[in-house]
């Protein structure tokens, strides 16, 4: 479960044991260590035995580097949605586009019925929150804590609507200590 960063789109840093290591992906690894040892990467694993794929909704992605983690961990057995501010999401575009399969959603577009990663602008959300779910596992890592509380509090109720009755929420919040790396 070591976090690779493709080395596409413009990744630099330290290559140790054939893995490219900067505070990005340091971070990330913190992630993906916090899904194992809450156990929800085994959510993952029982979502695609059940459906042939589990589904991860992400508020507040920023660029998709846990979302690009993620895929190299679950290759072809992700769908995974980003909601995301619109000026952000074009660096997400931007480096998914470099290292994956992204499919930005428009206004007025059917939501795609297969994708790897879609993209929807947060003030899109309302037109797609039907076709979005039933998710399997809601993500919000760090980006809570940029939001008034009215903001959180549509996400939180938009994440407990499409999580499936067995799905699970991760959420980091503000770090009191450093990241779990090891």
């Amino acid at each position: 479960m070591v976090v690779k960063a493709p080395t596409r789109g413009g990744e630099v840093g330290l290559i140790i044991d054939d893995a490219i290591v900067h505070p990005d992906t340091t971070i990330t690894q913190g992630r993906i260590n916090s899904l194992y040892n809450a156990n929800i990467l085994e959510i993952i694993d029982q979502s695609i035995s059940r459906y042939g794929k589990c589904r991860i909704l992400e508020v507040g992605a920023g660029y998709g580097a846990f979302a690009t983690a993620l895929h190299s961990l679950y290759p072809g057995r992700l769908e995974y949605i980003i909601v995301e501010l619109p000026n952000i999401l074009w660096y997400a575009v931007c480096y998914l586009g470099a290292v994956g399969n992204p499919c930005l959603v428009g206004p007025n577009q059917k939501f795609p019925e297969t994708f790897e990663t879609a993209l929807v602008a947060n003030y899109l959300v309302g037109e797609y929150r039907g076709d979005m779910g039933p998710v399997d596992l809601a993500i919000n890592t760090m980006s809570f804590i940029e939001m008034s509380e009215t903001q959180v509090c549509y996400y939180r109720d938009l994440m407990s609507d499409l999580l499936r009755s067995d799905g699970r929420c991760f959420i980091e919040g503000t770090p009191t200590k450093p990241h779990h790396v090891n």
